[in-house]
């Protein structure tokens, strides 16, 4: 369901602008972290069935993929927000989303290190 609603979102996210230099095609790239995200997650599901058992080796790997995603895309975009002079209020939640970004990578790593 994740992954059909951020194909949705990703879609309706799409802009199409005519200026008088040329045709532009824009999109959200929050809406593409978020398709990526949930492909990751539908693609560890689907060799969860295929192979009828819990890899512990492909969910590792995808929650950290997703906390690199998550934390670095997020803080990248506050950082840029702050170098254009943006207010606080417009960028805190970028910084709160790699927080979270953070904490699923450090889980992450400390249940690799545990496993091996």
């Amino acid at each position: 369901i994740l992954a059909i609603l951020s194909l949705i979102f990703f879609i309706t996210s799409f802009s199409f602008y005519n200026d008088g230099f040329g045709k532009d095609l824009s999109f959200d790239s929050d809406y593409l972290v978020l398709l990526i995200c949930s492909i990751i997650l539908v693609l560890i599901g689907v060799s969860n069935i295929k192979n009828k058992t819990y890899n512990t080796k492909n969910m590792l790997l995808g929650s950290f993929v997703i906390g690199v995603l998550f934390s670095f895309y997020n803080l990248g975009i506050a950082f840029k927000m702050i170098s254009k002079s943006k207010e606080f209020i417009d960028y805190y939640q970028y910084f709160i989303y790699s927080l979270f970004g953070f904490i699923i990578l450090s889980v992450t790593i400390y249940k690799y290190k545990k496993n091996n």
